[in-house]
């Protein structure tokens, strides 16, 4: 198998070089994620995205010291190695939402020689609706072949919707079997099937903002297919219900969303945060005192309640930034239900609130919740004196 990888390596890179070069100097960077001169035997789990969430030229990424080329093109060597950050992955709420989809002992995403992360195409761009469709469809057969070398046990394939119709696509036109089908009736983002005889499961990316019983149901899913086991609506019932009720419920209108953060705004006065940003009716940014702040927001765009690290501008995904005790934030998060997103840590979208009583009994409720939270998020990252 090494040998087999490193000349896919090489001809990959090469391959990714010359596709790179023939868009000029705008190309993006490209690289893969996880160390793959760590496998010698076929993994037990292959989790794929669509690519790589950050910015920056090829041009740049040949010239970088961050890279180690020498100004040289990329070449099968420093393409095996994967992102140079990876041994920092921990510290990344990405790799800590893909980690928490196995629910097994041993987990399989504890030994380096158990799994593969890597995407469908390796340009990495920002956001995955900046990538050129082109560039998907030129590469996205050296990432198929990598499965074929490596033969994984069970497949992840994220942002599933999408990225299945597109690989679907690409197997029937060269011959390659790859056979999936909606998993549970009632909803459209899961999905099972095989990919040349491997196990494999779409599920939407984990940083998605979802409600929590649509992620419980994921983790579900990915284990029981890493499992072997059956999936069946029955064993799931619970949880495809409660999904059903937060779908059907009657979310906010306009107004209730426009009171709700008037509402917000003038309750968060009496609270010990200072406001270092505002634009009137539309957000207000709260520092936190501990590397994060808060938004409070209800514009064109962006109708939340939100936290992430004070200094963010946007470069890459929120997802790769490392960051101290993500985990523990995470948890903190998840348990009043706030979704990780590539911009947020953790952020509760008004779409997804319902009206028990009324708008100012649901904006009590809310800042003793992000009075309860930031007390806890304070706990893991204390406030600088």
């Amino acid at each position: 198998m090494n040998i087999q990888l490193n000349t896919w390596a090489a001809n990959t890179a090469e391959a990714y070089d010359r596709i790179a070069r023939t868009h000029g100097d705008d190309a993006p960077a490209f690289y893969t994620q996880s160390d793959l001169t760590k496998i010698t035997d076929s993994p037990r789990v292959f989790v794929m995205g669509i690519n790589p969430g950050s910015g920056g030229t090829y041009k740049e990424q040949c010239d970088s010291e961050y890279w180690q080329f020498g100004g040289k093109p990329m070449d099968g060597t420093h393409l095996l190695k994967g992102n140079p950050s990876w041994s920092n992955r921990s510290d990344w709420a990405y790799w800590q939402r893909i980690y928490r989809l196995f629910d097994a002992n041993p987990h399989p995403l504890d030994n380096e020689t158990d799994f593969i992360v890597t995407n469908a195409t390796f340009f990495a761009t920002p956001k995955a609706r900046n990538l050129l469709p082109q560039l998907l469809a030129e590469t996205l057969p050296y990432t198929l072949e990598l499965i074929e070398i490596t033969r994984p046990q069970m497949i992840v394939i994220l942002s599933g919707n999408a990225l299945l119709k597109t690989i679907k696509a690409h197997c029937d036109a060269i011959g390659r079997r790859l056979q999936y089908s909606q998993t549970f009736a009632s909803l459209g983002n899961i999905f099972t099937g095989h990919l040349e005889g491997i196990p494999c499961c779409g599920i939407p990316h984990p940083s998605a903002c979802l409600f929590r019983e649509e992620h419980e149901l994921m983790k579900k899913v990915v284990t029981q297919t890493y499992r072997c086991e059956n999936i069946t609506a029955d064993t799931c019932q619970d949880l495809l219900h409660s999904i059903r009720q937060r779908r059907n419920a009657k979310g906010l209108s306009k107004e209730e969303m426009a009171t709700l953060f008037e509402l917000l705004i003038a309750r968060m006065q009496s609270l010990p945060y200072p406001v270092y940003e505002s634009c009137a009716k539309k957000f207000s940014r709260y520092d936190l005192c501990n590397g994060l702040q808060l938004t409070i927001a209800n514009n064109s765009t962006t109708h939340c309640i939100a936290i992430r690290p004070k200094n963010y501008k946007r470069e890459k995904d929120i997802d790769q930034i490392p960051m101290p005790h993500v985990r523990e934030l995470l948890e903190c998060f998840d348990k009043v239900n706030y979704a990780n997103t590539p911009v947020w840590l953790g952020v509760k979208d008004f779409n997804t609130l319902t009206l028990e009583n009324n708008v100012e009994g649901l904006a009590d409720s809310l800042v003793e919740e992000i009075k309860e939270l930031i007390s806890e998020v304070c706990q893991i990252l204390p406030p600088s004196l």
